[in-house]
């Protein structure tokens, strides 16, 4: 052998050594895979969880508001959080959205003569006659649910992350909202005797305009 000349070994193939080391590289990829959708499916349901919350929480908060301010009872309230496929309003719809780790629509929907009697108690201090309280039925109704989500809001406030409000909008039509992919419905129906105030959590926001039409069409 000469000094300074390059010596080829042949080359040798070592099967086993080869599949350990892939073996290693797929686990430790599958390894980050599954904490990627570990995390992702923790978060989706911490979301929901957190959103099923809220709703009970501006249910029975909403409960309190009509007894104490226009001495009306709620019977009962029923909650439903899955399979709804579509949502009806009523004659009378509030509806703001909620900014920040939510990103949902929230909608008071009033039957007629829960509206007009939610009106006729709620500004009795005023001396407002009958007559006149149609003028103050929308208010009324914007008025409410500014007050609840405002108030409830406070509870599920995160340090250094803000949560805002649109300001309400009143639409006095009846309509039907049918549910597609990935929208979202959860209720709560408080039931009175003068009848029923449907609380509708819509999401995610960004799918629907301020009076609840699809921004675009989505496939069924």
């Amino acid at each position: 052998m000469k000094t300074g000349s390059l010596i080829l070994l042949p080359s040798v193939e070592f099967p086993q050594i080869n599949q350990f080391f892939n073996r290693l590289i797929n686990l430790n990829l599958l390894s980050i895979l599954k904490n990627i959708i570990k995390s992702r499916f923790y978060l989706m349901l911490k979301l929901n969880k957190d959103t099923r919350h809220f709703i009970e929480t501006v249910g029975n908060y909403t409960s309190e508001f009509l007894l104490n301010e226009t001495s009306i009872e709620t019977l009962k309230i029923d909650y439903q959080f899955n399979d709804i496929p579509r949502l009806k309003l009523n004659y009378l719809t509030s509806i703001m959205a909620v900014e920040g780790q939510f990103q949902v629509m929230f909608a008071f929907s009033f039957e007629r003569e829960l509206a007009s009697k939610v009106t006729e108690e709620y500004v009795s201090d005023l001396g407002i006659g009958k007559e006149e309280l149609g003028e103050y039925i929308d208010e009324t109704a914007a008025d409410i649910i500014n007050i609840i989500l405002g108030n409830t809001l406070v509870y599920f406030q995160i340090s250094g992350k803000a949560i805002e409000l649109t300001p309400p909008i009143v639409i006095t039509e009846a309509k039907t909202i049918y549910r597609t992919k990935p929208a979202q419905f959860l209720t709560a129906k408080l039931c009175t005797k003068f009848g029923d105030l449907d609380i509708c959590c819509i999401g995610p926001k960004d799918l629907f305009d301020l009076e609840l039409n699809y921004l675009k069409k989505i496939n069924q």
